[in-house]
């Protein structure tokens, strides 16, 4: 999947301010896993809140971020 982000906007909880670049970092990383889907363009993709432990790693925490944005483009799974 070919897959170009401009602008990412994260609206983290307080308590996860601090890490809001590793987990940016994370999202990018798990993005880059998933499924090639249909090719095309949006101007604004809105993800609904995405529920996370505030304990978990950011690795974690951004692959369920990346999760719920493969959600929204209809993309699943990770490569093969």
């Amino acid at each position: 999947m070919n897959l170009r982000i401009e602008h990412l906007r994260l609206r983290l909880p307080h308590a996860l301010a601090p890490r809001a670049g590793n987990i940016a970092r994370e999202i990018a990383g798990a993005l880059g896993e998933l499924s090639a889907g249909e090719s095309g363009r949006m101007a604004v993709l809105a993800v609904p809140p995405v529920r996370v432990d505030l304990a978990a790693s950011d690795k974690q925490i951004g692959a369920r971020i990346a999760q719920a944005i493969g959600s929204m483009l209809g993309v699943r799974g990770t490569r093969p």
